[in-house]
This record gives C-alpha cells, structure tokens and sequence, in this order.
C-alpha cells in the first residue's frame, strides 16, 4: 500500500466515523423523548426506557436482570427524576443498585 491510498483509507474512516457519531446523535435525540436512564457495568452501557423496558446497547445477561429488577423498584423515582432533570431542577436521591 502506498502513501496515497494510507491517505485515503484515514480519510475514509474519518468519514465512516463521523457518520457513525451523527447516527448515534439522532437515535440518543430520539430516545431523550422517552423517560429513560443509562447504566454502566464495567465496559458496557445501555440505556433503558423507564416504562417500557426497551434498551440500546449491549450488556450481560446477569447484569440486566439486575438493572431491571432495580429499575422496577424505583420506577416512580426514575420517572420523577425524569421530570425534574427536564426542568433543570435538583434530583432525587436513588438508593444504587447493590
């Protein structure tokens, strides 16, 4: 491979890379108008829809049954966060998921 077409493939994956940034703009814009959180577990992130329990993103199995379980819970909690986030007001306090 030469240099031109080193100059080309870099050129290239900046392109694809920033294709695949605005994508995911638009689907975390989408999703901003249903109540939802994101939760992290070591490498992994999903984010979860309060009501409806559909996520995006890729976690263990364990670890979402977790996060379910939890977010079930505090359901009333999550969705009143939701609201005073929107409003740019403080938050309440959620145990963590132990």
């Amino acid at each position: 491979m030469n240099d031109m077409d080193r100059v080309r493939r870099t050129k290239l994956q900046g392109y694809l890379q920033g294709i695949r940034d605005v994508a995911r703009f638009f689907r975390e814009r989408q999703s901003c108008h249903n109540p939802n959180f994101h939760a992290r577990y070591q490498e992994q992130e999903v984010l979860v829809e309060i009501e409806a329990g559909i996520i995006q993103g890729k976690m263990s199995r364990r670890a979402l049954q977790m996060i379910f379980e939890w977010a079930e819970k505090y359901q009333q909690e999550l969705l009143k966060n939701w609201e005073l986030a929107r409003e740019r007001k403080p938050l309440l306090s959620i145990p963590p998921l132990t």
